[in-house]
């Protein structure tokens, strides 16, 4: 689905995360699908179904000219501790026009205020990877939007120790039923090269 589309407001399940973000690895690393969405090109109408009622404030809100929308998700597996992970956003909304789709990371500390996680973000092709700035730990990739017609797909190094990493890629699919990502274990020697010399 192409920016300038809506998500069909149909959900096969009810038993999603009526949350903003979504976990990917355990609770330091998560995930949000945003939409940004062109006021005045229709009427917002969502599945009271899916919601019991309304939908959490934290899913809508206006940013200067335009709204933004975020996904329900239900998730299978979570990558800390399983090979295999998958999410699936949740189409909850009609009306307004989408400009563009962003998804958005989020990291976490462990435990006190600034004790995050080390870990990084590379793709092949790229001669850099990338992370989180610890006063700002967001990070807002391009999804499937005009200026890229795809999601190249996302690799990610973990410290799980000393001196110990976990590697992982993400990828993405866009049917009729939505987005989905799905999450995958890899060994360091198949991650990009600028991934395999990130350091901490």
């Amino acid at each position: 689905m192409s920016a300038g589309a809506t998500m069909p407001a149909e959900a096969k399940t009810v038993n999603s995360s009526n949350s903003k973000f979504h976990r990917l690895f355990g609770k330091e690393l998560c995930v949000a699908l945003e939409a940004t969405l062109e006021v005045g090109s229709g009427e917002l109408e969502f599945n009271t179904e899916l919601f019991g009622g309304r939908p959490s404030q934290d899913l809508l809100y206006r940013s200067g000219d335009c709204w933004r929308a975020y996904s329900p998700a239900v998730s299978s597996g979570d990558i800390r501790e399983n090979d295999e992970a998958v999410i699936r956003f949740v189409p909850w909304f009609t009306g307004p026009n989408v400009l563009f789709y962003r998804l958005c990371f989020r990291g976490r500390p462990l435990f006190q205020r600034d004790d995050f996680r080390w870990l990084a973000f590379g793709r092949y092709g790229e001669e850099k990877p990338f992370g989180f700035n610890p006063s700002k730990p967001f990070i807002n990739l391009d999804f499937y939007s005009r200026l890229q017609g795809e999601f190249k797909p996302l690799y990610v190094r973990v410290e799980e120790g000393r001196n110990r990493f976990v590697y992982f890629v993400i990828r993405a699919e866009w049917s009729e039923d939505g987005p989905m990502l799905k999450l995958a274990r890899v060994n360091g020697q198949d991650a990009p090269p600028c991934l395999q010399a990130a350091k901490p």
